[in-house]
């Protein structure tokens, strides 16, 4: 057990960059350094890593090419390829700060900033606009304008109809389709996801069926319409599984509601890491499991989250996956999801493995 506030407040993270990565082009605020993460690709331009001190008084670093990035506990963990328990025992050593008690108090250092997790602020209602717009789409999406989205939804994505009626799913048809200001047109279609809290609409997310090449899939409404509360709560039609299973997107999310888990979707890649995030994440009761994609941003998120968690002693997992997405799995299982998802958890959960082991096995560190 280590005092993490004191470790970060005794580190200063440019100097720390300067000896683990080889020293930095420019000074001061236009300094760069090179990308930690082994799987990055340096291409000789300038380097991509950048760091920062947020509100919280925190030092941060992120790479603006490949989206990996985190404290000086996560560029020790890149460089030295260790978990974040190895990270804590070295950064601890550098600084000369010995493990506590079990029972002692963890407070930050007198000297420097003091930083504390951010709190998460009470969810907001959505715009009377935009609960009109998802009330209108819910509705469509089972009439025959929605067909289109709805075999996207039932039959390329294998989600069952009782799912999607129970989350209140909806089909945005096009630009003919009114929409509140503030909310881009869907062109060639999307599905809408409502989030909802205490049932109440608090955000929108849709999922466009035929992106623009290079454009990213989803659509999301400006603050004036609904405030992003950085994840969405997803429910099962009936919860047969105690996990909360937390997703990099809403589709998935869906999936493994569809095997009777409630389900977090993070909404949108750049949350994943954001301290918030994993601030919200921690209030929701329940073992913590991640269901990310086996790819580059997948395995970035893996190692960065649990790291955020763990300010908030909130062990976490993650899921086992051989290659593509949640929602991939889910429709090559097809019949036997449930089963299959269950498996995996279980696999996940298994008292025989460590966290951080599993963590480690799927990221390769």
């Amino acid at each position: 057990m280590y005092d993490r506030y004191a470790l970060l407040n005794a580190v200063d993270l440019p100097a720390l960059a300067d000896e683990l990565l080889g020293g930095s082009r420019g000074t001061g605020h236009a300094a760069r350094w090179a990308c930690p993460n082994p799987d990055h690709p340096q291409t000789g331009r300038t380097p991509p890593v950048t760091i920062t001190t947020n509100r919280h008084g925190d030092q941060l670093w992120h790479c603006h090419a490949c989206g990996d990035g985190g404290s000086a506990l996560d560029l020790i963990a890149r460089v030295h390829r260790t978990d974040i328990r190895g990270a804590f025992d070295h950064l601890a050593d550098r600084v000369g700060q010995t493990h506590l008690p079990a029972d002692a108090s963890v407070t930050p250092r007198a000297a420097g900033p003091v930083r504390r997790p951010p709190e998460p602020t009470a969810p907001v209602p959505a715009s009377a606009g935009l609960q009109r717009y998802a009330d209108e789409c819910a509705r469509r999406l089972w009439e025959p304008e929605g067909r289109e989205i709805r075999d996207w939804l039932t039959v390329t994505r294998g989600l069952p109809a009782d799912v999607l009626h129970h989350n209140r799913i909806g089909a945005d048809t096009g630009p003919r389709q009114g929409r509140p200001w503030g909310l881009a047109v869907a062109e060639g279609g999307a599905a809408v996801v409502p989030i909802h809290h205490d049932d109440e609409l608090i955000y929108v997310q849709l999922r466009l069926l035929h992106p623009p090449e290079g454009r990213d899939r989803f659509l999301n409404p400006t603050a004036r319409l609904a405030r992003n509360p950085r994840v969405g709560v997803l429910q099962p039609v009936a919860r047969t599984q105690p996990e909360i299973i937390v997703t990099e997107g809403p589709i998935d999310a869906l999936s493994a509601v569809a095997a009777g888990y409630t389900a977090v979707a993070v909404l949108g890649a750049g949350y994943v890491h954001n301290p918030l995030t994993a601030a919200i994440l921690s209030r929701i009761p329940g073992r913590l499991i991640l269901a990310f994609d086996p790819d580059h941003a997948g395995d970035t998120a893996a190692r960065r989250l649990p790291a955020l968690l763990a300010a908030h002693q909130r062990p976490v997992r993650l899921l086992p996956l051989e290659h593509g997405d949640l929602n991939d799995h889910h429709r090559l299982a097809r019949n036997v999801w449930p089963d299959d998802l269950a498996r995996r958890v279980t696999q996940a959960t298994s008292p025989d493995l460590r966290p951080e082991a599993s963590l480690r096995t799927a990221v390769g560190l």
